[in-house]
């Protein structure tokens, strides 16, 4: 703030001796005036511009939450709702990132991962997935393996854990869901 006097002085101080001397008669304002009114604008600028610019992000981070919080909850209820409707010994394939079964309609389902995509039946359920895993469980709440799983330890399955991770503007979040299929549960 110093500076800033001292300059205000200088250029006020040039002006009048200027005008004293007879060589500036005309009104207006000098050159050096021009560009300290430039400096100021442009420090005014910065100053207003770097709170704009944090709203701003601040508003695209938060597009970006809610967006992956969408496509992680839906589709976590698309596979939660499908399952539900799965009967005892109707699971086909049960893996890490992939689930078969045949459902109470006699519809076959697959759930996959593939190149960043969580499928069902080979159609796109979500996009920027990182990662999903099914966990399975016996009735004592004991994980069954080796994966993927027997004939013997498909037909022991009570419950399904996912853990489904969707990566979204360079941020990770984490789902996970325990599922109870209906005819599993006694």
């Amino acid at each position: 703030m110093n500076a800033f006097l001292k300059l205000f002085c200088f250029i006020k101080y040039s002006r009048a001796t200027l005008m004293k001397n007879g060589q500036h008669t005309k009104k207006g304002f000098t050159l050096i005036e021009a560009l300290a009114g430039i400096v100021i604008i442009g420090i005014l600028a910065a100053a207003i511009a770097m709170p704009l610019n944090m709203g701003a992000r601040a508003y695209v981070t938060g597009q970006s939450l809610m967006r992956s919080q969408e496509i992680g909850r839906v589709a976590l209820w698309r596979i939660e709702r499908d399952l539900r409707k799965l009967r005892k010994g109707n699971l086909t394939v049960a893996d890490t990132s992939t689930l078969t079964f045949t459902d109470a309609y006699q519809d076959s389902i697959t759930f996959s991962f593939s190149g960043g995509q969580l499928l069902k039946n080979g159609f796109l359920l979500a996009d920027s997935v990182s990662a999903i895993t099914f966990t399975y469980y016996d009735s004592t709440n004991t994980v069954l393996s080796p994966l993927p799983l027997s004939l013997t330890n498909r037909a022991n399955v009570y419950m399904i854990r996912m853990f489904l991770i969707l990566t979204v503007g360079g941020e990770s979040y984490n789902f996970e869901e325990q599922i109870f299929p209906r005819d599993l549960r006694f």
